[in-house]
């Protein structure tokens, strides 16, 4: 394994944020080009060409459509089948600014876990002190779905005829060619750092009473398991094609577990694969037919552990084996978080991976360089 950096051509970090920028999103689309956004920096949104010796910057300039008062890309990026995809932006509120630091609404003020928590507490209301927009990209078109509506959006996902919008509390759905048309889905959901997706289809949620919860594309709400994480905290994730189980991460990050319908008996089933002394902030699955695994970063200062963990095609696939134990393959000089971990598409072999330096919530301060990572000979 080896990784090389590149830094992103930010040209200024927003002055009043209290955390430094932070790759919050990176995906490759089906092009091969990688979409990256980032948050409390100008610009907010790239397009980036890997196929070079090194990567190729274009700013997609949607601070020109959303104004000012843009800060921050939370999720999405995802591709569809048909390549495009949407993204959730969030803005400041209206309220004042000096309104807001009396009030403790101001979130740029905010790092580390009272930045997270204040997204999560504010999943609606009226849009005094936080927003959203929803951008949608077709054809390397940016247009804007949906306009500074009130309340943070964590994660947004184009899946099919749908659009998929997860808040802090909530899941909603609406019609990809009416947006007019959302219906919300679940309003009693823990903390969900993204929307998790199966490689079946299913979406799993963590609820507000450590329950999981699993849900079909056109189910009309998720629907309540037997199954039980540690805390009310579901956070990165991964699907993998090899083995059928979706792998994400629990109790601040630091447990791995893997959870499937299972195609036989139509049961769901948890298992806990590794803990770790450092948080998780990456997962990536490697699904190749040589050897597949699943990629795992873990935070941790100066130099960023990876570890793998192996991923086997069950014989028998009501009756899996155990999940293998993670095995340490390097660490990341000079950068001491990956936030996003996803394949390059343009490289045919499987054997090299992107990441973005830093996370929304690391409670890192001050402007500094944000790199992209490219992991590879893996």
């Amino acid at each position: 394994m080896k990784h090389d950096l590149f830094e992103l051509p930010i040209s200024k970090a927003l002055v009043a944020a209290a955390e430094r920028p932070a790759v919050t999103a990176l995906y490759s689309q089906h092009d091969g080009t990688l979409l990256c956004g980032l948050s409390f920096c100008k610009p907010l949104l790239f397009r980036v060409k890997t196929s070079g010796a090194n990567p190729e910057f274009e700013d997609l300039k949607i601070e020109d459509s959303l104004g000012k008062s843009a800060v921050a890309v939370t999720h999405g990026l995802r591709p569809n089948i048909s390549g495009s995809t949407t993204v959730a932006v969030l803005h400041t509120g209206f309220m004042p600014g000096f309104l807001k630091g009396l009030v403790g609404g101001n979130f740029l003020e905010k790092s580390g876990k009272d930045l997270l928590d204040f997204y999560f507490e504010n999943d609606g209301g009226m849009g005094a002190a936080i927003r959203h927009s929803i951008l949608q990209i077709s054809n390397n078109e940016v247009s804007v779905r949906r306009m500074k509506e009130p309340g943070a959006i964590i994660d947004v996902a184009h899946i099919g005829d749908f659009i998929f919008g997860l808040g802090g509390t909530s899941i909603w759905r609406e019609p990809y060619l009416n947006s007019e048309k959302r219906e919300t889905l679940r309003k009693d959901l823990g903390k969900n750092s993204l929307l998790h997706r199966d490689e079946s289809g299913n979406f799993w949620f963590v609820g507000a009473n450590e329950r999981m919860q699993r849900m079909e594309q056109t189910d009309i709400k998720s629907k309540p398991t037997v199954l039980k994480l540690p805390v009310a905290e579901f956070e990165v994730s991964a699907a993998s094609e090899t083995d059928g189980w979706l792998y994400g991460s629990s109790r601040n990050s630091h447990e791995l577990y893997r959870l499937r319908r299972n195609p036989v008996s139509h049961e769901e089933e948890m298992q806990k694969v590794a803990s770790f002394e450092h948080r998780i902030t990456g997962l990536v699955a490697l699904d190749r037919e040589e050897s597949s695994f699943l990629l795992v970063c873990l935070e941790k200062s100066g130099a960023a552990e990876v570890h793998a963990v192996d991923l086997v095609k069950p014989e028998d696939p009501e009756l899996p084996p155990p999940a293998a134990a993670p095995r340490i393959l390097g660490t990341l000089a000079g950068i001491s978080s990956v936030s996003s971990l996803t394949l390059d598409r343009s490289d045919i072999t499987k054997k090299r991976v992107w990441g973005g330096e830093s996370r929304m919530g690391s409670g890192e301060k001050g402007f500094q360089p944000t790199r992209l990572v490219q992991i590879s000979d893996l």
